[in-house]
């Protein structure tokens, strides 16, 4: 999770919620990895600010630490929506293909915000995702999305399978029919010469994402 969808959801719930009853996390982590690049090309300036950088360079612990301190440990990172369900399979929880099992509006209330931050990549067939999701959704639910555009390959969480633009996710709500898509758009743009590497092969990190938000109808 980029610690930009927080404030993402906070404004899409500002401009379009509040938030529906039965708030659900889906595919998310009670305690997820929250990744905030401004703290590494912050940290990564005040060192190459340093006067004392004139006699010598950046050593590899200091590039670490602060490549590393871009993580944040946060736990239930989306509470200020109030209580919420996280719908994981790989803690327990229901695939998007399951929800409607349990949210029909008679075991469980039909879900009236979902989230799906950095999971629409890891499913087999997003088209099918969408339609699975709506099934699930309250009639007037919200549906905050965002994927990433531009991102290492990371398939830690099983599988890792698609990129997207802001048309291809408004093409992939509003070809389910049931969806009405009020925003679509770029979001997080940090390029590669801002000093963000991959941890695992040590090259420079390029991160882009867009984001959508859609009305169940």
């Amino acid at each position: 999770m980029f610690a930009d969808d927080i404030a993402l959801v906070r404004s899409l719930i500002a401009a379009h919620g509040p938030a529906m009853s039965s708030v659900v996390d889906v595919g998310g982590l009670a305690s997820p990895c929250v990744a905030d690049y401004q703290k590494t090309i912050d940290k990564l300036a005040d060192i190459k600010g340093c006067v004392a950088r004139r006699f010598y360079p950046i050593t590899n612990t200091e590039l670490l630490d602060a490549q590393r301190s871009r993580y944040l440990e946060l736990h239930l990172p989306l509470s200020f929506l109030g209580e919420y369900q996280i719908e994981n399979p790989e803690t327990g929880g229901l695939a998007i293909s399951d929800l409607w099992t349990k949210y029909d509006g008679r075991h469980a209330p039909k879900i009236g915000t979902a989230i799906l931050l950095s999971v629409l990549e890891h499913v087999d067939d997003p088209f099918e995702a969408a339609e699975d999701l709506r099934d699930a959704m309250a009639d007037g639910g919200l549906a905050i999305v965002s994927v990433p555009f531009t991102f290492p390959y990371h398939a830690e969480c099983g599988q890792d399978c698609w990129r997207f633009t802001p048309t291809g996710l408004r093409k992939l709500f509003e070809k389910c029919g049931r969806w009405n898509v009020l925003e679509a758009d770029w979001r997080l743009d940090i390029p590669s010469e801002a000093g963000v590497i991959d941890l695992k092969t040590g090259r420079a990190q390029e991160i882009k994402s867009c984001y959508a938000v859609a009305r169940a109808i």
